[in-house]
């Protein structure tokens, strides 16, 4: 039996950003050969545990996404503002995918909000960002075993 890092509790700060000031989600994987994928996230919710998130992904975009996180079981995601670049990478296993449940779709109707709000700083009309996003969704959970600070400067990089 494989040998897992132990999961880590989410703090009150990250969950924040997560919860309510991520625009864009990316999530990353790889498969046997290392090949990287990455897709888009959508909808981010931490359960109560506070060692587990779920995000949903695109069934059509996602599907390599889908098949490396069943094979290899690692990944990255990252959670950004789209207009601070205030960005945060956590790195985890994934338990298991599913159908999307009314939270879920309620918390990607929250951050497509938070997105479009963002958008506009950078003048994007909603009827544009609204182009990103997509109804054919499946739910992911993943634990946690890593945070990382990923926005530009100084302490990208740096544990949190």
């Amino acid at each position: 039996m494989p040998s897992f890092p132990p999961s880590l509790q989410i703090d009150d700060t990250i969950s924040s950003h997560i919860i309510h000031d991520t625009g864009t989600i990316l999530v990353g994987t790889r498969d046997a050969c290392l090949t990287p994928e990455i897709t888009r996230g959508w909808g981010p919710t931490i359960l109560p545990d506070g060692h587990t998130i779920e995000v949903c992904i695109s069934l059509s975009d996602g599907a390599r996404t889908l098949d490396n996180l069943r094979d290899q079981e690692e990944l990255a995601v990252t959670f950004h503002h789209t207009s601070t670049y205030k960005t945060v990478q956590l790195k985890g296993r994934f338990l298991e995918s599913g159908e999307l449940t009314a939270q879920a779709w309620e918390a990607v109707e929250r951050q497509r909000s938070t997105l479009l709000e963002q958008t506009k700083v950078h003048g994007i009309p909603p009827a544009i960002g609204s182009r990103l996003f997509t109804t054919d969704l499946i739910r992911v959970r993943f634990v946690v075993e890593q945070a990382f600070e990923q926005t530009p400067g100084p302490r990208a990089g740096g544990t949190l």
